[in-house]
């Protein structure tokens, strides 16, 4: 039997901790905040996150945490760790806050989860120009 690789206290990363403070004091402000986390392959990015959703648990306000994972560029959809991360939140919506959430971006939303276009479509998201994805010849 192995040794723990990790400590079930959390050590160091003082500086990215204050500043994930800070980006969440200013989302509880109303201030949107978006962080990104980059880090290689087992320096800690999982572990750090871990440990931030797990003090957002013992807040008094609740936070809404949404988390996808990279993927190496030759591998899968380009947005996948976006459609990982905004799906579950995205489906667990009643139609009036999906409706709220999509507003005029209801067919770019569909694109990128189109088990919810039928939904969108219903609600009358999905009407509008069509995007060019090729230039007209």
């Amino acid at each position: 039997m192995g040794l723990p690789v990790t400590s079930p206290g959390f050590v160091g990363r003082r500086r990215e901790l204050e500043l994930l403070g800070s980006a969440l004091a200013a989302a509880a402000d109303g201030r949107p905040s978006t962080v990104f986390v980059e880090a290689a392959a087992g320096f800690g990015a999982s572990r750090l996150l871990d440990e931030v959703e797990r003090r957002l648990g013992e807040q008094r306000q609740s936070f809404l945490v949404l988390r996808g994972r990279a993927r190496p560029a030759t591998q899968g959809d380009a947005f996948a760790p976006v459609i990982e991360a905004i799906g579950p939140a995205i489906h667990q919506l009643s139609d009036g806050e999906l409706a709220l959430v999509a507003g005029s971006g209801g067919r770019d939303l569909a694109r990128l989860l189109p088990e919810v276009e039928p939904r969108l479509a219903h609600l009358g998201l999905t009407s509008g120009r069509t995007n060019v994805t090729a230039p007209v010849r």
